[in-house]
Formats: C-alpha cells, structure tokens, sequence
C-alpha cells in the first residue's frame, strides 16, 4: 500500500501512493444499512413516545455521504433520543456485513443492556458523547466503554468517525489484522489497537492512528491544493476533498482484498 520507509521519510505522497488511495476509496462499497424514526407499531422502543426502525440497504445502495452526515447530526444532536438513535444506528450499521439478523440482535443489546453493560438510555448515551471532544479522540473513545456493544475498539471507533470524520477512522479487526503484516506500519504507535477502550494503551494507539489518517488526508489536500487530480468520488456527485474517515475506508477496501492483507 505504501512504501516501507513511508512513515520514517514524512509520509510524502506521490503520484502513485494518491491514485492508488484514490482507486481503493472509490472501490469502497459497505452497505447503506442504518436506524430512523418509526411511528409504526412495533418499533424498536427508544422512550415512552420515540420509537426507530432498522432499514435494511437496496441492492447497490452503500455508504455515502448524506449518510455519514445523517449519523454525525444525530450524535452531535441537544436531543438525547437522537443521541441513541445514532448509536443504535451505528451498531447496526457496523455489524450489518455479518449478516442482517445478527446486526438486529446487536443493535437491541445496545438498546437493552448485554451482561455486565445496562441498557443504553438516551441520556447515558447523551452523557459518554458530549464528555467527548475532536481534540483528544482516545478519550472520546474511551468514554463510551460504559455502553453495551461500545466497549471495544472496532465499534466504539465507529461511533467516533462518524462524530469526527475530518479527523476519525474505523480501528477494526479487519484493519488492526493489515496493518500488522505491514511492513510500512511496522513500529508505528497505533498497532495492536484493538483492546478495552477504557484502557489508556488504546486510547493511545486509537489516538495515534486517527493522526496518522489525518496526516495522509492532509497530504492529499495538499496535493489537490496544488492542482492535483487527487479527488475521490464514489457515491459522489462531485469530486470530493479527503477526511480521515475516506484514507481509513481506502484503506479498509485494501484490506478486506485477499492480496492487500498480504501486503
């Protein structure tokens, strides 16, 4: 994916380094899954008078902007219910590629409790992201280890990018596995980030890995800055700017190919 010494020599993008991140985040296609509103009976229960339902993605339809903007007004809302409805929507989203069924039995343990984790009301879910904040993205990580489903990297990670996308990414197994047969990423602070997010060690390394994601995106800002052709558009009406979120899903692209985990 990158040259070995890619990080040591001050993560320099080259032409070839931008089109290749170029063709891995047009190449992105996980599923348009996610959570809304619902006045039909039997709904998912989110207070005495709210209720959602979970929308299953039509064929072809995947992630794009006007949904990662629907999760992050939902999580940065005054209103409470929002606040849950955009985590539940999260965790449906994020385990929906296991297979539908097991995203709904996911995203009612958010919703109820699972274990040792109670259920997830609007205002304890209120409460973990509003004592969050952009500028430290581990504790904003760590912050939400209280809520059932939350309380590791993969998922919590996604509660954060959708909050932070300028400057957030997905940490998954998917991802966490690619990096550490890397030789480029060898040595770096954020491997061997998948762990409890209430410990600080992964705060650390989350923290560490959304710099490194911001870095590259500002290296392709940069270079479209200067008239590069380094835009992404998948799903785009328009050629599209780089946040930390799209070198995180090129990336996710590389390494959910066979090839790119070998890399």
């Amino acid at each position: 994916m990158f040259p070995d010494h890619f990080i040591a020599d001050g993560f320099a993008i080259t032409e070839q380094i931008a089109q290749n991140l170029v063709a891995l985040r047009n190449r992105y296609a996980y599923p348009r899954a996610y959570a809304r509103f619902s006045a039909r009976s039997g709904s998912i229960r989110l207070s005495d008078t709210r209720f959602a339902e979970l929308i299953d993605p039509e064929p072809g339809h995947i992630t794009d902007l006007d949904l990662d903007r629907y999760h992050t007004g939902l999580l940065h809302s005054e209103d409470p219910i929002e606040n849950l409805l955009g985590t539940l929507s999260t965790v449906f989203w994020g385990f929906y590629t296991f297979s539908p069924s097991f995203a709904t039995i996911r995203a009612m343990r958010h919703r109820d409790g699972y274990r040792s984790k109670p259920a997830s009301t609007a205002n304890l879910v209120a409460g973990c992201l509003r004592a969050g904040a952009e500028r430290d993205l581990g504790a904003a990580l760590g912050r939400l280890g209280s809520l059932s489903q939350l309380g590791r990297t993969p998922f919590a990670s996604k509660v954060v990018a959708f909050m932070y996308p300028e400057r957030a990414g997905v940490l998954d197994n998917k991802i966490a596995d690619g990096l550490a047969v890397s030789t480029w990423a060898q040595g770096a602070p954020f491997l061997d980030g998948i762990g409890d997010v209430r410990a600080p060690r992964y705060q650390r390394r989350y923290a560490a890995w959304c710099d490194f994601l911001s870095t590259v995106a500002d290296g392709m800002n940069a270079g479209i800055a200067s008239g590069a052709a380094w835009h992404w558009r998948s799903g785009a009406t328009e050629p599209q700017r780089w946040r930390a979120i799209d070198v995180e899903r090129a990336l996710f692209a590389y390494f959910s190919n066979a090839a790119g985990r070998a890399a």
